[in-house]
């Protein structure tokens, strides 16, 4: 019975949460040992197939090749296995394609690639280690990266420089946190995901009634800033994107990009539609964001330029400093003005200097793929399986980011023929 204890501080009384979670879980939860990886050999159907191909080949062994029934038995179970192990594999990639289809209908492409390694045998290359003679300058690498990236003191023009909200006057209680509060909240937890460190998988705060008792939790951090240690334990994880990955400025802003533009949309940003009147103002569009990674677009460099600037302040503002080593610029008509630009880069994927680099590039990959699975294409297999199979590997890399193409009828019919080409092929 949980009670919460006389001058107990809430890292201790947390500590006695964790202690009985994790009492609970050792007598409650079977532990599943780590699942290893599907071995076809294994496979009871293959055992019994093998079993007979042996017997069949030590009575022709026996018979010295002399009985020509034995000859044949050898010969049809040993096609058997065989057979065995083509519906097996057959079975398993009609698996991984339903798989990849439904990951399709949620927009997760990487699936596709994860098949076409798994069938060509490609294996995932191995994680670099950030430079260091020992683990502990790795981690103290680490360290000054992180403290360099996020624990920078804001950089204020004036000391009492006040931080300029976006919104106001929104119906936001600032009291203590009610219960419908907090179930609401839970209710959009995710299952199956990792707990952190302290071992409280979100199942436990989702389905155990310990409700009152997260609550008290939050409400007395909330209140009386009482908040237990082990909730500002967190575990940093490093996402390679690209480069020299010893390096740790290869491993991957809203509010500050906001305030940086809001209200200049019309004097930096990017005229889409001019203005038609003073009643009908332009329609304007200044950057395009996914995750961390940002495009700032504006009508002349001076503007860019300024944009940039802005953007640049407003992150120092709040600690956080833009790569220089990342930010590339690209200039559309310029005249007479000399510039250090890039002729094309790739942003999320996709080449955005022209339809055409981009489809040229997307066909390169797309046949690589196809032809890291000859195998696949030469098999027994049905022509309706290698269809799906096309179309959620080749077809998929082929086509991906092609909601942002401009594309002719030549280059559209192009690309159609290709793939009626290929797949026929």
């Amino acid at each position: 019975m949980y009670s919460r204890r006389e001058n107990e501080s809430a890292t201790e009384t947390y500590q006695r949460f964790i202690d009985a979670n994790q009492q609970a879980a050792e007598t409650c939860l079977k532990q599943i040992k780590k699942a290893r990886r599907e071995e076809q050999s294994l496979n009871p159907k293959v055992t019994v197939a093998r079993k007979k191909t042996k017997a069949a080949y030590r009575a022709f062994i026996a018979d010295e090749g002399e009985d020509g029934k034995s000859r044949e038995e050898y010969a049809r179970t040993r096609e058997n296995l065989y057979r065995t192990y083509a519906i097996l594999d057959q079975e398993k990639l009609c698996r991984q394609i339903a798989e990849v289809e439904q990951a399709h209908e949620n927009r997760k492409y990487g699936l596709s690639w994860k098949l076409i390694n798994d069938i060509s045998g490609r294996k995932a290359s191995q994680s670099v280690r950030i430079r260091g003679e020992s683990a502990e300058k790795r981690v103290a690498t680490w360290y000054s990266h992180f403290k360099n990236l996020l624990g920078n003191p804001p950089e204020l023009l004036e000391s009492n420089e006040p931080i300029t909200p976006i919104f106001s006057d929104l119906p936001i209680p600032d009291g203590p946190f009610t219960m419908s509060e907090y179930t609401k909240a839970k209710t959009e937890m995710k299952n199956n995901k990792s707990s952190g460190e302290d071992g409280v998988a979100p199942e436990v705060l989702k389905y155990v009634p310990v409700d009152d008792i997260i609550l008290e939790f939050i409400n007395r951090s909330y209140e009386d800033g009482d908040q237990p240690e082990q909730w500002s334990t967190l575990n940093i994880i490093p996402v390679p994107k690209s480069g020299d990955l010893s390096k740790t400025d290869n491993y991957p802003l809203d509010y500050a990009l906001r305030l940086a533009i809001n209200g200049k949309e019309e004097e930096l940003g990017f005229t889409l539609v001019p203005r038609q009147s003073r009643r009908v103002p332009p329609v304007m569009v200044t950057d395009l964001d996914f995750a961390d990674d940002i495009a700032l677009i504006s009508d002349t460099t001076e503007k860019a330029r300024e944009l940039l600037f802005a953007v640049e302040k407003e992150c120092k503002k709040i600690g956080l400093r833009l790569n220089a080593k990342k930010t590339k610029v690209m200039a559309f008509n310029i005249d007479g003005a000399v510039l250090d630009v890039k002729n094309d880069f790739k942003y999320l994927g996709s080449w955005i200097a022209s339809t055409e680099q981009d489809i040229r590039i997307r066909r390169g990959h797309a046949w690589n793929a196809l032809h890291s699975m000859r195998k696949v294409w030469k098999s027994q297999l049905s022509d309706d399986i290698k269809r799906r199979l096309f179309v959620t590997t080749v077809e998929s890399v082929l086509l991906y980011g092609a909601e942002t193409w401009t594309l002719t009828a030549r280059q559209e019919k192009a690309l159609w023929t290709e793939c009626t080409h290929a797949c026929s092929g």
